[in-house]
């Protein structure tokens, strides 16, 4: 899936997080985070959530990130 936004991840999260039968209550005690930053991520709002929290979360929920260069091309655009 191709994440281009804060949206796209908070949608992401949030519906793995229903699929799998957990409450945000419990991921975000799980992930040490309150249920507000969850919410606004799983929302979208919330731009600066530290990368940890963002991956902790993937992981307990099963999912992972990819990164790769735009357009699949190997060289930056700014080289």
């Amino acid at each position: 899936m191709l994440v281009p936004d804060t949206r796209t991840l908070g949608r992401a999260i949030r519906e793995r997080r229903k699929a799998v039968g957990l409450t945000a209550v419990r991921v975000a005690a799980m992930a040490g985070i309150s249920r507000r930053l969850l919410g606004e991520l799983e929302r979208g709002t919330r731009r600066n959530v530290g990368t940890q929290a963002v991956f902790r979360v993937l992981d307990l929920l099963g999912l992972k990130m990819e990164i790769e260069p735009r357009g699949g091309g190997a060289k930056s655009p700014r080289a």
